[in-house]
């Protein structure tokens, strides 16, 4: 994947366009590179003999087709055509009663090993975005996904922005940040220089953590400074006041919706003249109501990942309502939202404040974004080919001629029914067969 060219048409065309066009620790990077080492060698190549699902509905990325046939060779998907016949050579797998859909993408994980790919890719996430993580980690992490199918292909951000002497800092000494506005352009080149494929921010007000964390002149600098690179900025802003921040200093994405607040249609149409973007994670959002009720301190460095002192204010009023009810207004006035969940390690590094489990995750924020006012169509779209086409993933999130084998079969008809993308059958990455489907 390029790093450059993130934004171009994405950030100046609506969804529909777009849908048109296209520190893990030194422990971390060795657990990846020992995962990989021994990885065997049936998960490195795609089979030899094409594969031919037959009479399956397909959902394509954009759009549902009743019935028809998917032809597999290779790495690529081949053929999509009403019927094709089969060679004698060609392993059959069949369609009846299932939907083969473009292999899913989250937008939001924290790895922290070649495992956890792996988990994804069992689940029928084919990639992930991770939103923070060590520089020479992500490098072990694309090198695994570069030469094993049996893992989510990977892509990372590297280190965060984050202020000078602020709460994420003070516990994580060893990671860059940003001191002032003065400091943008030199943090966005060397994380570009260190293979970032997007600039992360952590928007953290400075009266809940008692630090001095970085100013919305600080934030717009870094979104710029991104922005000349055509990279994406990607702010973290669990909570009202990082949404406002965020929102006002022009970053193209927002990860996260207010838990303290509802957002209301008159800021929806604010940020749809921004053209900004939305992942909501409402699983993590949900997960973190649910375990830490309705104030709860938005620290998100795990407790063994610390080396600082103090603790944050918390913040209160939170409810899973105001994440739900913020969703439904960006979406009512057509706003992207991309599907992430948000999903780590418990007490590995960077940590959420609630647990979110790798690979199952999408499937209950998938059913969150639907409970939110997406139709089912919508939130698949938001998993597969909206996501691909803002990342400018351009080899996938399409059932296409074309496009790379990154595949998932499940039983039942999630196009009207959500739930059913938990029922695999089988999942493709790059053409290797996962689950290895007998073909019945």
């Amino acid at each position: 994947m390029k790093r450059r060219g993130f934004l171009g048409a994405a950030a100046g065309a609506g969804a529909t366009v777009l849908l048109g066009a296209c520190a893990r620790s030194a422990d971390a990077t060795a657990s990846s590179r020992t995962a990989s080492a021994a990885a065997s060698a049936d998960s490195t190549t795609a089979p030899s003999a094409p594969t031919l699902i037959q009479q399956v509905r397909i959902f394509d990325g954009v759009r549902v087709i009743r019935a028809g046939d998917v032809l597999i060779s290779g790495a690529k998907i081949a053929q999509v055509a009403s019927r094709i016949t089969p060679d004698r050579d060609w392993k059959v797998v069949s369609g009846r009663g299932r939907t083969l859909l473009p292999g899913l993408i989250d937008a939001h994980v924290h790895i922290s090993s070649v495992d956890d790919m792996a988990t994804m890719a069992q689940h029928g996430v084919t990639t992930v975005l991770e939103m923070f993580g060590a520089p020479q980690a992500a490098t072990a992490n694309r090198s695994a996904a570069a030469s094993r199918n049996d893992v989510a292909d990977f892509h990372s951000s590297g280190w965060g922005a984050s202020g000078t002497g602020g709460f994420l800092s003070s516990r994580t000494p060893d990671v860059p940040t940003v001191g002032g506005p003065q400091d943008a352009e030199a943090f966005v080149a060397a994380r570009v220089a260190e293979g970032s494929e997007y600039i992360k921010l952590f928007v953290q007000d400075p009266s809940t953590s008692g630090l001095p964390e970085m100013s919305e002149a600080t934030i717009a600098a870094v979104a710029t400074a991104a922005r000349r690179r055509n990279l994406h900025s990607i702010a973290h802003a669990p909570y009202r006041w990082a949404f406002d921040t965020a929102h006002n200093a022009n970053v193209s994405i927002i990860t996260h919706v207010p838990l303290d607040d509802t957002i209301d249609r008159q800021w929806a149409l604010r940020a749809a003249a921004r053209k900004q973007i939305f992942v909501p994670t409402l699983v993590m959002s949900k997960a973190q109501v649910e375990s830490q009720g309705s104030s709860a301190s938005p620290c998100c460095v795990s407790p063994s990942a610390t080396t600082g002192s103090g603790g944050m204010k918390a913040v209160p009023g939170l409810s899973y309502d105001n994440a739900r009810d913020s969703v439904a207004a960006l979406h009512a006035v057509g706003l992207p939202i991309l599907v992430g969940t948000d999903s780590h390690a418990p007490g590995a590094g960077i940590s959420g404040p609630a647990s979110v489990p790798f690979g199952s995750s999408m499937h209950t924020e998938l059913a969150l974004l639907v409970d939110a006012g997406l139709s089912p169509v919508q939130a698949l779209r938001a998993a597969t080919a909206l996501n691909a086409s803002l990342f400018r993933l351009a080899d996938r999130g399409r059932v296409k001629s074309g496009f790379q084998a990154d595949l998932l079969l499940v039983t039942g008809d999630p196009t009207s029914d959500i739930t059913a993308t938990k029922d695999i059958a089988e999942v493709w990455r790059r053409g290797a067969p996962l689950k290895k489907s007998d073909g019945s």
